[in-house]
């Protein structure tokens, strides 16, 4: 009777699995790689075309150069170090740092809390990393970073973030500086586990982690103190102090930003007018005060007159009212109205002002 021919296929389905009795078998460890989002594993066996030639060959009969896998380790399988690290099984993205992994056999929770370091707050703009030390959230660390890349000159990326763990890397070519970040088990707190500070790229000028953000947040108290300074001449001097490029856009940008922190943002500032008409007529009795809102709750007028200008108006004032008003430039716009008197000594004396949208007989009525 003719034996029919098994194909690959079939072969394939007949391969011994790990642990099994017979001496044929081989034991092959799966490494996981990642290409794109699919992650795979190499093939089980070669065809003769040299591809996998670390991996285990099944071929009837017995193969001599079959890799076997034995207890306490195997020579033919490779191991990552990432700054003394082993063991680990992640792989950065487009090839960087390519020894470089997160360690799977994390720190344990003890070993993790001897000799570590709280991140200072304080010195967010001027950071400096050490192993194990402790961040309080992943923007914190993440701001950290980009100052770092800031400071050192250089041009800094996280290929992998998620909600466990951050993997910043240096896009300079060739360079080995990386930080592996991962969250403490039961605790919302990230630590440092992988630290390499060496850079071996050179510093650039063009940074791309410069944002107008962090050049707000970082040089307020400048604007704080001087808030009609001109910018061309402040970004000059930023340029100068941080040796980096800081285009026109980025600089008045970031005066924008420093001087809504400095002031607040028109629309917070709104939100608390409601109190403020309470503690004017807290401090003072008698006094008038009016907040008109729409139909939906928000903010459309407000009148004031104080009872210490009514009293002055009636007992010392002439017998005349005088009224005018003015456009308010901002983001929301409005018209301020006022009522004046004239004082015994021939000057403007205020009796209420009011904050409208319009000028119109309604509002002065």
């Amino acid at each position: 009777m003719r034996k029919s021919k098994k194909t690959k296929a079939s072969k394939a389905r007949e391969t011994p699995s790990i642990g099994d009795s017979n001496p044929k078998a081989y034991q092959h460890r799966y490494v996981v790689r990642e290409k794109g989002d699919e992650h795979y594993p190499p093939p089980l066996y070669s065809d003769g075309d040299g591809f996998n030639k670390g991996a285990a060959e099944c071929e009837e009969g017995g193969n001599e150069g079959a890799a076997e896998f034995e207890e306490g380790g195997n020579e033919g399988i490779s191991q990552c170090v990432d700054g003394g690290i082993e063991g680990a099984d992640y792989e950065c993205e487009e090839g960087e740092m390519r020894g470089d992994k997160f360690d799977d056999a994390r720190i344990s929770d003890e070993e993790g809390h001897d000799n570590t370091v709280v991140f200072n707050h304080e010195l967010i703009f001027n950071p400096s990393f050490e192993l194990r030390m402790i961040f309080a959230s992943k923007d914190e660390f993440m701001k950290a970073v980009q100052s770092h890349a800031i400071q050192t000159r250089r041009t800094l990326h996280c290929p992998k973030n998620d909600k466990i763990r951050i993997c910043a890397r240096c896009r300079g070519g060739g360079c080995d500086w990386g930080i592996n970040l991962v969250k403490i088990k039961g605790q919302a707190t990230f630590q440092i586990r992988v630290y390499n500070p060496s850079h071996s790229c050179p510093p650039i000028f063009k940074v791309k982690n410069m944002k107008n953000t962090w050049l707000g947040e970082r040089f307020v108290p400048d604007f704080q103190n001087e808030p009609k300074r001109k910018v061309d001449g402040w970004r000059k001097r930023i340029m100068k102090d941080l040796n980096v490029n800081i285009s026109r856009s980025h600089a008045y940008m970031a005066k924008n930003l420093a001087l809504g922190l400095i002031d607040g943002r028109p629309d917070e500032q709104y939100s608390k007018l409601w109190d403020y008409a309470q503690e004017l007529r807290n401090s003072n009795l008698n006094s008038t005060i009016i907040l008109d809102n729409d139909e939906e709750g928000r903010f459309r007028g407000m009148y004031v007159c104080f009872q210490a200008m009514k009293i002055g108006f009636r007992s010392g004032c002439r017998p005349f009212i005088g009224i005018d008003g003015c456009w308010l430039k901002g983001p929301h716009g409005g018209i301020l109205l006022s009522a004046v008197g004239v004082d015994p000594g021939n000057s403007i004396y205020p009796i209420a002002y009011a904050v409208v949208s319009a000028e119109n007989r309604d509002t002065w009525g």
